[in-house]
Parts: C-alpha cells; sequence; structure tokens
C-alpha cells in the first residue's frame, strides 16, 4: 500500500450537478496518483507548511479518478460550514493541499475473484465505486458487479455519463431509484427510495453476494440491521465506506 504524502494540487475544474453538488479535478503528476478505487484523501482549504509536521484543519473524501492518471478528483454536497466554505472559496487555477491515500475500503480485496460485488450507493456516496466500474468497463471485472443507486431525483444523478456506460454495458447489473418523478433519465430504473428486498432479491442467484455500503450514515446503518437483521447476511460479507 502506498504511504501517504502532501502534495500541493492545482485545481484545473470545477464541475456543478446540481445546485449543492460539485467535482473538483486536481492535476497531480501520475506517481502521485497511486491509489487503490474505493480510497479517499484529505483536502485543507488552509496554508500547510511541509516543514512542519501539524496539518491543518481537512476534510476527507472518497477519490473518484482512475489511479496512476495526472488528475484527481473528488465530489462533494455542501453539508455544514466545512463544505459551504468549499463552494465559496475555491477557485480553478488556485492550489490546494492533499494528503492521501488512505482507507481500506478496496473493493478488489473485500470482494474475491468470481464472487459477487454488490455495490449500493445513496446520493454522493458512489464516489468510491467510480474508479472501480471505469477500470473493470475498460478492462473487465473478476468479479461479477451488481450497483445500485439511489437518489431523490433524476436531475441529482452523479457521473451521469459513466451511468449511462454501465446501463449499456453487460458486465454490471444496474438499479437505480429516484424518489421523484423522472425527468427523462433512461438510468433510472425504480421510482422511490432504494429497496432493499428487491436488491436482496436480484442478488440471491449470484455467487457469494458482498454488500458494499456508502452514504448517508443513517441510511448505512439501516441497510446493514436489515441485511443481518432480517435476511441473516454473514456480517463479514458486509463491507461499510464508514470514514464519515
Amino acid at each position: 500500500m502506498p504511504t501517504p504524502i502532501k502534495i500541493k494540487s492545482r485545481l484545473t475544474a470545477i464541475s456543478r450537478w446540481a445546485d449543492d453538488v460539485f467535482k473538483l479535478d486536481f492535476a497531480v503528476e501520475k506517481k502521485h496518483a497511486r491509489f487503490r478505487p474505493g480510497q479517499f484523501l484529505h483536502l485543507t482549504l488552509n496554508e500547510f507548511d511541509p516543514t512542519q509536521a501539524y496539518w491543518p484543519e481537512s476534510r476527507v473524501f472518497s477519490i473518484c479518478s482512475a489511479p496512476r492518471t495526472d488528475a484527481l478528483s473528488i465530489i462533494y454536497s455542501v453539508k455544514g460550514s466545512y463544505t459551504r466554505r468549499m463552494s465559496d472559496e475555491m477557485r480553478e487555477g488556485e492550489e490546494y493541499w492533499l494528503k492521501l491515500p488512505y482507507g481500506d475500503f478496496i473493493i478488489d480485496q473485500l470482494v474475491p475473484a468470481g464472487e459477487t460485488a454488490v455495490l449500493i450507493a445513496g446520493g454522493t456516496g458512489i464516489s468510491p465505486y467510480v474508479a472501480f466500474i471505469e477500470h473493470g468497463l475498460e478492462v473487465g471485472f473478476s468479479q461479477h458487479v451488481y450497483l445500485a443507486y439511489a437518489v431523490r431525483s433524476s436531475d441529482r444523478l452523479v457521473f451521469p455519463e459513466l451511468l449511462q456506460r454501465a446501463h449499456a454495458s453487460e458486465a454490471i447489473r444496474l438499479r437505480v431509484w429516484s424518489e421523484l418523478a423522472n425527468s427523462g433519465s433512461d438510468v433510472i430504473t425504480d421510482a422511490g427510495r432504494l429497496d432493499i428486498d428487491a436488491i436482496v432479491n436480484d442478488v440471491a442467484e449470484m455467487p457469494t453476494p458482498h454488500y458494499l455500503l456508502s452514504g448517508p450514515p443513517a441510511m448505512l446503518e439501516q441497510l446493514r440491521n436489515r441485511l443481518i437483521g432480517t435476511y441473516g447476511v454473514d456480517q463479514n460479507t458486509i463491507h461499510v465506506d464508514e470514514w464519515e
């Protein structure tokens, strides 16, 4: 596993996917993008002195760009004072300090080849799966892959182009819920909230399902309790991205 490093990186692009959902792209040297899909980074808005041990206040975000490229990307929604500062203060062309990589929510390590990765996400919780899906669509997956994704409305879908490719691919079984009426996106498959009963039924015949959960903490706790309490799923096959 790469040793975490601290790098100063230029913010090259800010993309807005909804009123309060943003994607940030940072330029880096390829040698600094050595992470495993599912890992996260620390971002600070404050100045950092690399000659000192002290690291300033920061927040963590899943890395959602492909490993070993010349970019690092994250997505975030505005929740709380720090992410409000990010949306108000961050500017394209300016430099910010990052610290990475961290975390062991690594799908290739959690789900053995030939078994099933059941990727469950709510909102921006899809971000730790993005690099894994991008890589798998390019070179193939060693696991069976099922992606269950839920949003409040179809205009809040993040990575829509990736979802379109996943929707068209035979390598991924995709199911997407929108709580509000569909506004025309053909990747939406279901109305209402994410349905864990439907997910468990869908993957029942797939080889050794491993449930990976990412999203709002309350949702993760509810899903984990349902999987264990209602369906008797082995806790060792439930993996939660709970750095928040």
